[in-house]
């Protein structure tokens, strides 16, 4: 997992009225620690990874106050996850996902999770990166382990979210589009039952982004030839128990034999 450096927009009081940080938690799994976000008012979006260990998480928000949440949706394909939360409130505003193509060189603000606490840190758009994971973008930034599941903002809103870290120090980050199609698939889900007005009760599954419908047909395949190597095998024993047996006993007969030459003498 990544951290942020704590260098840049470091302390108290030089943090504690900026939006950005207030829509940021950190989020505790078992022993591991990584970033999330809020993109509703009951709904956190973090790296997959953070959370990969756990169904329930513990959650601190930038003012020290303590909640929790559950892992509700995991996304088969990309490296997020979202989670429920009812007894930590969300900022009165929340910065909106942007999903407009990313320009190199623009200028973001990423908030991460040292072991101190949440930290912003400035930095610039690299490039947008396919090359490393579909829908990402390589940023500048200073970061490093606790800084996964992170936001990435921009001026306009919400462009990303931190996953990894590549050897030559650069920062991975999902584009926002990727977080807007978990949260519409999560929310299109029969079995859902979060909402934004906090007074539904979260899911108690987990919800993956998958399709059943291959891995049913190769089972359904599967059984017919298993069922068929039975049958066949079942016949071919049958037959082989089934065939007339003709046994000569040559004992008797030679005893019969010698008998009728002895009364011929």
């Amino acid at each position: 997992m990544l951290f942020v450096g704590l260098f840049i927009l470091r302390g108290t009081y030089a943090i504690a009225g900026v939006p950005q940080i207030d829509q940021s938690v950190i989020i505790t799994c078992s022993n591991s620690q990584g970033t999330g976000f809020f993109i509703s008012k009951t709904l956190i979006a973090t790296a997959k990874h953070v959370v990969s260990h756990c169904t329930d998480v513990n959650l601190k928000n930038n003012k020290g106050t303590f909640g929790t949440g559950r892992v509700v949706f995991v996304s088969k394909s990309d490296d997020i996850a979202i989670l429920s939360t009812k007894n930590l409130g969300a900022p009165a505003a929340i910065t909106p996902l942007e999903v407009n193509p990313v320009l190199p060189k623009q200028s973001v603000i990423v908030v991460g999770t040292p072991i101190d606490g949440l930290v912003m840190s400035e930095g610039t758009v690299i490039s947008n990166s396919q090359s490393l994971t579909p829908h990402s973008i390589l940023l500048d930034v200073p970061a490093d382990h606790g800084s996964s599941g992170g936001p990435v903002f921009s001026g306009k809103g919400i462009i990303g979210m931190m996953i990894q870290k590549t050897e030559n120090g650069k920062i991975v980050a999902l584009e926002a589009q990727v977080v807007k199609v978990a949260l519409s698939t999560y929310q299109r889900s029969p079995s859902s039952t979060a909402s934004d007005s906090g007074d539904v009760k979260p899911k108690q599954i987990i919800i993956t982004q998958t399709s059943t419908g291959p891995r049913l047909q190769l089972s359904i395949i599967l059984n017919i030839i298993l069922l068929g190597i039975i049958i066949t095998l079942f016949l071919l024993r049958k037959k082989r128990f089934s065939r007339k047996r003709i046994v000569i006993n040559l004992e008797s007969k030679s005893s019969e034999v010698i008998s009728q030459e002895m009364e011929n003498k």
